[in-house]
């Protein structure tokens, strides 16, 4: 058997393919239960926590409740319960309101139970309508790869020649639901995450560094002690083929460096030749 091969940092210059992965698998047999919730808790928190530091004066980003609902509880949602629901960014705006102003923004990582064919996919469309039609801007980050992205406008992965594993799709309803528009920023395995321009009021813009505060996410919670770079990833078919020659290329990259005695700490490293 191979020696296993860790690290506390990312060894992908993006989303960790391994990890990635492994998060999408359940934990015991015959269960759904998996670490994504673990993970999305904490990455939600983190993404506020980096919108405070570049955020313009007069707006802060809270945590609150998603649009997304836990699975356990789509055929009876208790709307008054927050904790049966997944939390989300929310982005205000401080007109000296006693509490935290208007909302403005609202960012949303995305929940298994809410892509097609799952249970609470009509769910989570119904609230993503009545977001927009308030005139607030919705930002959907999706690291699902291995379920179709939520809207049918976008080529299913990996079946379509032209599709991605992540996507970040950016709703501006603004001047009208009609009139807005939807821009999408996809990005394959090994790929860095795009920061992202998140709108706010007018013209007021925001630069999200996404691949800053995943690469937070990975390190604080220690979750290179799980991606095993010895081994392909988990339902390694599930990645096109391209993603699939990039992923060998990175594990290729880190088996050398690590055979080679360097500091796994210090990377991820340029691919070799």
């Amino acid at each position: 058997m191979a020696e296993k091969i860790t690290s506390l940092v990312n060894q992908y210059r993006g989303v960790n393919s391994h990890l990635n992965s492994l998060l999408q698998t359940a934990i015991y047999k015959h269960s759904s239960l998996t670490m994504w919730p673990s993970f999305h808790v904490s990455h939600v928190v983190h993404i506020a926590d980096f919108l405070n530091q570049v955020l313009p004066q007069n707006y802060i980003a809270h945590i609150g409740r998603s649009l997304h609902l836990r699975e356990e509880h789509i055929e009876n949602p208790p709307p008054e319960w927050d904790e049966h629901y997944v939390k989300a960014v929310m982005i205000y705006y401080d007109e000296g309101d006693p509490i935290w102003g208007t909302l403005i923004t609202r960012i949303e990582v995305v929940w298994p139970s809410s892509k097609p064919g799952q249970v609470g996919h009509n769910l989570y469309l119904d609230s993503r309508k009545s977001t927009l039609e308030q005139g607030l801007v919705l930002v959907e980050i999706d690291y699902l790869h291995e379920r179709s992205p939520l809207s049918d406008r976008i080529p299913t992965y990996p079946e379509h020649p032209h599709s991605h594993p992540y996507l970040v799709t950016v709703f501006n309803p603004r001047p009208s639901v009609e009139e807005g528009l939807a821009h999408i920023y996809s990005f394959d395995a090994d790929e860095p995450v795009p920061e992202i321009p998140i709108p706010l009021l007018d013209s007021d813009t925001t630069m999200l560094n996404l691949n800053s505060v995943y690469n937070h996410t990975f390190r604080t919670g220690r979750w290179g002690i799980h991606a095993d770079y010895s081994v392909l990833p988990e339902r390694f078919h599930t990645f096109s083929l391209a993603d699939q020659e990039r992923i060998r290329r990175r594990m290729v990259t880190i088996a050398d460096a690590f055979n080679r005695g360097l500091d796994l700490e210090q990377g991820p490293f340029p691919l070799l030749p």
